[in-house]
């Protein structure tokens, strides 16, 4: 999987992060599995799942708009009390906390996450 064939959103922030998630995993693989056609496959079979969710919930940001100044208004209010009291380290931990794993083998790890 290019980068190109699962860009997020810019709005998502998780380019670079995905990026670097995307050059880890295939060299996990190439170490790993012994012919390369299944270090491919195990590559999609271990990064597929969280590309669709980042670019799934990249794409719902970005979709998101809000119509003329009745709809800027309401909106700056919302994040006001969205910032203060609702998005927290915990409520993002599923988002910036995804660590990839080098030291265990593919074989091992490709029923959990990469």
């Amino acid at each position: 999987m290019p980068a190109n064939q699962h860009a997020p959103a810019p709005t998502s922030g998780q380019g670079a992060s995905m990026a670097i998630e995307d050059a880890i995993v295939p060299a996990r693989t190439l170490r790993d599995v012994p012919a390369m056609p299944g270090a491919f496959t195990a590559f999609e079979r271990l990064r597929r799942e969280r590309v669709e969710k980042i670019v799934a919930w990249g794409a719902r940001g970005s979709s998101s708009k809000a119509p003329g100044v009745f709809g800027w208004l309401a909106r700056d209010l919302m994040l006001r009390v969205v910032v203060r009291h609702l998005i927290t380290e915990k409520s993002l931990d599923r988002m910036y906390d995804y660590r990839v794993g080098w030291d265990g083998r593919v074989g091992e790890t490709a029923k959990t996450a990469a």
